[in-house]
């Protein structure tokens, strides 16, 4: 037996159920793309690891981050996905030097920098005022749409005359 679909309708059915098969909440919640650009005395911060930490108030808990590139920027990146949920965030920006010499990194943590901080394999080089939870005051909002932040660290210390 042979069915052919020949109505319109029937057809804008079967086109729409191909186009929405997946959507749904399934992927995690709708995210706005963040983007931007790390400086370091006025120059490109490459390698930098650029943390969002969610506000606990925001509706929607997505932290994330992104790693500057050779020329600054980057892309924040939540659970694979580009882009974080509406809310404020907290921003924290590492960037930690080699590994110590002779020490071993175990190969779970070979791509993970913060890890390896934490584990004292690397020591972090910027200030705390960028990199700590505690010290620092980087707040941003995430809004809908696009959204871009540049950060331009300072490492200079302000003489007092």
């Amino acid at each position: 037996m042979r069915i052919v679909a020949r109505s319109p309708v029937i057809m804008a059915c079967i086109a729409l159920g191909t186009i929405t098969a997946g959507c749904g909440d399934a992927s995690g919640p709708r995210l706005a793309p963040v983007e931007g650009a790390v400086t370091l005395n006025g120059k490109p911060l490459e390698e930098a690891t650029v943390s969002f930490v969610p506000d606990p108030s925001n509706r929607e808990v997505t932290p994330g981050l992104g790693v500057s590139g050779e020329d600054g920027t980057f892309k924040v990146q939540h659970n694979g996905r580009f882009g974080l949920a509406l809310g404020k965030y907290k921003v924290l920006i590492s960037k930690t030097g080699s590994a110590k010499p002779g020490v071993t990194v175990p190969e779970a943590f070979a791509n993970d920098p913060i890890q390896q901080r934490m584990m004292g394999i690397r020591k972090e080089t910027l200030p705390k005022k960028y990199s700590d939870p505690a010290t620092s005051t980087e707040i941003v909002e995430v809004k809908d749409g696009k959204n871009r932040y540049d950060f331009d660290l300072d490492t200079k210390v302000a003489v007092k005359k």
